[in-house]
C-alpha cells in the first residue's frame, strides 16, 4: 500500500489549492477512507495466509477482531514509515527505495510478534540489514508488477475515474495476495537467518 501511495493516485492528489471545491474535498475525503479500508483489508489478508498456512484453528471473525486491536499500530507504523520514504525520495530516489525495503516486516512483526510501532520499525532493520538485497529481489518484480498494472488501468481510464478506481481495485486484488504470501515466507526466512546469525555469533 505504500507502494501506492508513493506513486500514485493522480485522481484525486492533484487538486488545485487556488481552486478547492466540494467534489474536492468529498474525493480527498473518499481517498483517504479508502486507504484505511484497504490497510485494514491487507493486513486481515496478511493475517489469515498466516494462521492458514501455520495449520492454527482460527476463525475469520477471530481473525477480523484481532486484526482490529492491532490496526491502529500499523497505521501509525505506516506513516512513520511514509514519512521517512517521501524524505528518503526528496533527497534521492535511492534512499526512499532502501528505506522501504528495510521497512518491509514491520507489519508482520506488529501482527504476528505483538510489537510496538517503534520496536518493530527497530526489528524490521535488524531482520533486513545484511539481506537487503536478498529482501529486494523478492519484491521489486512485485512492486514492478503492481505499479504496471495500475498505470495500465489508469491509461485506459484517463477521463474516467471511477471505472479508472474500480479497474485499479482489481488490478491490485491479483497482486496484493501474492504480495503478502511473499512478506510472510520472507518474513519467516528472515528471522531463521537472524536466529542462526545470532547463534554463531554467541558461540
Amino acid at each position: 500500500f505504500l507502494i501506492a501511495l508513493l506513486t500514485n493516485n493522480e485522481a484525486c492528489v492533484q487538486i488545485d489549492v487556488n481552486n478547492i471545491t466540494s467534489a474536492n474535498i468529498l474525493c480527498a475525503f473518499m481517498y483517504v477512507l479508502a486507504s484505511l479500508i484497504i490497510i485494514y483489508f491487507g493486513i486481515l489478508l496478511l493475517y489469515r495466509i498466516y494462521v492458514i498456512g501455520d495449520g492454527q484453528n482460527v476463525t475469520l471473525g477471530a481473525s477480523v477482531v484481532y486484526v482490529g486491536k492491532k490496526y491502529f499500530k500499523v497505521v501509525i507504523s505506516m506513516l512513520i514509515i511514509l514519512f521517512a520514504c517521501m524524505l528518503g525520495i526528496f533527497a534521492f530516489v535511492i534512499p526512499g527505495l532502501f528505506l522501504l525495503i528495510l521497512f518491509f516486516m514491520v507489519q508482520p512483526l506488529i501482527l504476528l510478534d505483538d510489537q510496538r510501532c517503534i520496536a518493530a520499525l527497530k526489528g524490521s532493520c535488524k531482520l533486513v540489514w545484511g539481506n537487503w538485497w536478498r529482501t529486494f529481489s523478492i519484491f521489486f518484480p512485485l512492486m514492478l508488477l503492481n505499479y504496471l498494472a495500475v498505470m495500465a488501468t489508469q491509461f485506459a481510464f484517463t477521463h474516467a475515474y471511477w471505472y479508472m478506481i474500480v479497474g485499479v481495485g482489481f488490478a491490485r486484488i491479483f497482486v496484493y495476495p501474492l504480495f503478502y504470501a511473499c512478506v510472510i515466507t520472507q518474513f519467516g526466512n528472515l528471522k531463521l537467518r537472524y536466529q542462526e546469525k545470532s547463534q554463531a555469533e554467541s558461540l
